[in-house]
């Protein structure tokens, strides 16, 4: 038994018209085209601008507050400094301290500890 083999139309079985179009090719100069040569470096990304210790940056922020009296706070700094000041603001990890009438700005990240004093 042979079966019975057709030879497929050369035209699609399915014919949607649409409209003609032409493709353009045009020719590349290499001049006109930037040649993307690829970067050897690495990419490093900037260190953050926060303050590391968690506490010490929650506490900073507290005391940043806007309140009716200025709370003094006793600072100590890693490098074993202490001094009694009020909090200004805090941008990042500088910090604004009114220390004896003179504005200093400090790393957040030097601060080892807060503390309350009294006025």
């Amino acid at each position: 038994m042979k079966k019975d083999v057709r030879m497929m139309p050369e035209e699609p079985l399915l014919y949607i018209s649409t409209p003609t179009y032409h493709l353009v090719q045009k020719p590349i100069s290499e001049e006109s085209t930037p040649i993307n040569e690829e970067s050897t470096s690495i990419y490093e990304r900037p260190a953050p601008d926060v303050i590391r210790n968690e506490l010490i940056a929650r506490q900073l922020h507290f005391f940043a507050r806007p309140v009716k009296q200025a709370r003094p706070l006793l600072i100590v700094l890693t490098s074993g400094e202490r001094f009694i000041g009020t909090l200004l603001n805090v941008q990042g990890k500088q910090v604004k301290i009114n220390c004896y009438e003179q504005i200093r700005l400090i790393d957040g990240n030097e601060i080892e500890a807060i503390y309350i004093t009294k006025s």
